[in-house]
């Protein structure tokens, strides 16, 4: 799978769904958050095998913990995670925008967040799979 990445700013979807947004495209988001932690993709199917997302993670605590988030992008019968981003001290977020194309199709895209102290994560959350709906 190929990655680009660049800074973008995300307004956050708060529930997961899935929508047309015209004949070449469909648009979706996934949240997942635990106390202290939120992370947010603005997801945008452009066929089987092509997607593109906005990738936001907050720390919401003023603590000695951070925020970490990912991105799981699910095909049929495998998966693959990018890499952690992390956002550190109360109200700070990190913003990233990939895109990524595959010689397989790609069933669905999920987020994961946890709340890190040090090296440990105290605790993780996982928003629901956003389907693609090329297949």
């Amino acid at each position: 799978m190929k990655f680009v990445r660049s800074a973008a700013v995300l307004v956050g979807a708060v529930t997961l769904c899935v929508t047309a947004a015209g004949t070449s495209t469909a648009a979706a988001g996934a949240k997942a958050s635990v106390s202290g932690a939120t992370a947010v993709a603005d997801i945008t199917w452009r066929g089987p095998q092509s997607v593109s997302y906005k990738f936001k993670v907050t720390d919401t605590a003023s603590d000695n913990a951070h925020a970490e988030g990912r991105m799981q992008v699910r095909y049929s019968g495998s998966s693959r995670w990018s890499g952690w981003i992390k956002a550190s001290g109360k109200n700070a977020t990190k913003t990233v925008s990939q895109d990524a194309t595959e010689s397989k199709k790609i069933k669905s895209l999920r987020v994961q967040v946890c709340r890190v102290k040090g090296q440990t994560k105290q605790s993780c959350g996982y928003s629901r799979e956003a389907s693609n709906p090329y297949g």
